[in-house]
């Protein structure tokens, strides 16, 4: 039997969350940085065939905006990132309280997938409240959507219901955009959610471990 270790698996997956957002934080910053370009090899050979194309080159060129890019693809990576470590988390603890219970209902012997599995385990098995986490909860449960169109492209038209994507879209237009018919977080989606995920990820453990 797998057992489950509150100071080895919460707290190292709390203190995940926290390097992810110092992550994001610190990547955010170098890519506010405009970085000044150097004459690569390229441009060398450049310089010495046509100076002044050279130098009419390197002055427009001069400084750039990495953020121009990849506009999207680190946030999506964190996000990502960040979700599936949410997930594992979540059903450790459900199978946690499954082998401290020893109940007749495992995780895996319900008909659910994701995170979904272990929110039902836990609010129907193990009868776990969240009084004080249900508008973390609400959220959280609305990322799975998100999650699900990035995890496949990032595509709103190939999404299987493109019409939730959207919806969301309309609810939080200054954190999430629709550019191209893709799918784009902001830096303070992400942060956000790695807040709800933490905390909701506490206390939830906090319940099952007082029993």
């Amino acid at each position: 039997m797998r057992h489950y270790k509150r100071d080895m698996t919460l707290d190292e997956s709390l203190k995940k969350f926290d390097t992810l957002k110092v992550l994001i934080h610190t990547v955010d910053n170098l890519l506010s940085v405009r970085a000044q370009v150097e004459g690569a090899d390229s441009l060398g050979n450049l310089a010495f065939q046509n100076r002044s194309l050279f130098e009419a080159m390197i002055s427009s060129m001069r400084y750039f905006d990495l953020r121009v890019l990849y506009p999207n693809t680190l946030w999506t990576s964190l996000f990502l990132t960040g979700y599936a470590l949410f997930e594992n988390t979540l059903d450790e603890l459900s199978d946690y309280f499954a082998e401290k219970k020893r109940t007749a209902l495992l995780p895996k012997d319900l008909n659910y997938k994701g995170i979904k599995r272990s929110i039902v385990f836990l609010t129907k098995v193990a009868v776990v409240s969240f009084p004080e986490t249900s508008l973390y909860l609400e959220k959280i449960q609305k990322t799975n959507k998100i999650r699900n169109c990035l995890a496949h492209g990032g595509k709103i038209g190939n999404y299987s219901k493109p019409e939730e994507i959207k919806a969301l879209l309309d609810n939080d237009n200054k954190h999430l955009a629709e550019k191209n018919d893709y799918l784009v977080l902001s830096k303070e989606y992400v942060v956000e959610f790695f807040d709800h995920c933490r905390f909701f990820l506490k206390e939830t453990s906090d319940q099952i471990f007082s029993e």
